[in-house]
């Protein structure tokens, strides 16, 4: 379920974060929860919570591909090997 909610943040990152998830703004550094400009607040360098979020489910939706196309080709030419072996 988590997955299908994930799917088209990812897909429509460039439209739904309102910061680019990489430009530092030092004076926004540490900025609390519902500051204008930051909603969720901003990090250590000053970049949006949010906006990485949503861009960080880009790179967790290709992880999460990526595993389930090695995993069952690893595991089935491990279990033929020790199988035919």
């Amino acid at each position: 379920m988590i997955l299908v909610m994930m799917e088209p943040v990812s897909i429509f990152a460039s439209h739904l974060a309102a910061h680019d998830s990489f430009v530092q703004d030092l004076g926004n550094r540490l900025a609390p929860f519902r500051t204008d400009g930051h909603q969720p607040g901003a990090g250590f360098l000053g970049r949006n919570i949010l906006s990485r979020l949503i861009y960080g489910a880009q790179i967790t939706l290709y992880t999460v591909i990526l595993a389930a196309l090695i995993a069952p080709i690893t595991g089935s030419s491990l279990g033929y090997k020790r199988q035919a072996g």
